[in-house]
């Protein structure tokens, strides 16, 4: 448990930072299922706010399940604990930092999503693979046609090759959130156009390369080049999200 008010920064309600502070402490065992929480006497003099703010996170805690109130004895942690489906919505990758950890979690899928394609791909999903990289280069060519979400296909259709369908479910499940971020990339209003088409051709040109490499059932060689892919485009967010 964190008694302070450092992690109380202005992106977040009061309420909200602290039931996520609650929850953290609850998920990581510190309140153990069965036991009774603070005061709400205690919470106010650990994190300096106010009673109301206190009342509002434990209430949304409770609503969530994961608090129960005894009358007259006070609050515990229920158990069981209830179950927390994965989420990442689309106010959480506003925030720079989010974004380059969505980034942490595209590595840790496709990277080794890339590899299994080289080695597992079939004849018609290579089809679908060099199909995807045709109408990503032509949406580089085209101002007409979205290249965030060309780009975004062609990955998918990556991890479609890798046989493994749980990788699919993952990136499709944050597709929206990324090709929205892949927007932004492709059409930076801040860089100069010269920079933009120097950008989009080595961009291009990485793909191709991973392109080849899962032809050629290289599946090492695919593993590297995504990952050094997806690290140029956690730099240039990072880039883009340090200038003033």
């Amino acid at each position: 448990m964190v008694e302070s008010t450092e992690f109380l920064g202005r992106k977040e309600s009061l309420t909200e930072q602290l039931k996520q502070r609650i929850e953290i402490d609850i998920r990581s065992g510190y309140y153990a299922p069965g036991t009774k929480i603070p005061t709400e006497k205690k919470f106010i003099e650990s994190y300096g706010v106010s009673r109301s703010v206190v009342r509002e996170a434990i209430a949304s805690l409770r609503s969530e399940g994961f608090l129960q109130a005894k009358q007259g004895v006070g609050v515990f942690v229920s158990d069981p604990l209830p179950t927390q489906p994965f989420e990442i919505t689309p106010q959480e990758l506003v925030l720079p930092d989010n974004m380059g950890a969505a980034l942490d979690l595209r590595k840790a899928i496709e990277i080794e999503a890339a590899g299994l394609a080289a080695e597992r791909h079939n004849a018609d999903q290579l089809f679908q693979v060099e199909a995807a990289f045709e109408n990503l280069k032509n949406a580089y060519l085209s101002e007409k046609l979205d290249v965030g979400l060309q780009d975004f296909a062609f990955h998918i259709a990556i991890a479609e090759a890798s046989n493994c369908h749980y990788f699919v479910s993952l990136l499709i499940y944050i597709r929206d959130q990324v090709t929205n971020a892949l927007r932004d990339k492709y059409t930076d209003p801040v860089m100069a156009p010269e920079d933009q088409r120097k950008y989009r051709e080595s961009a291009l040109m990485e793909h191709e390369k991973l392109l080849a490499a899962i032809r050629s059932r290289q599946s090492d060689v695919a593993r590297e080049l995504m990952r050094q892919h997806l690290i140029n485009a956690k730099a240039y967010f990072e880039k883009k999200h340090s200038q003033p």
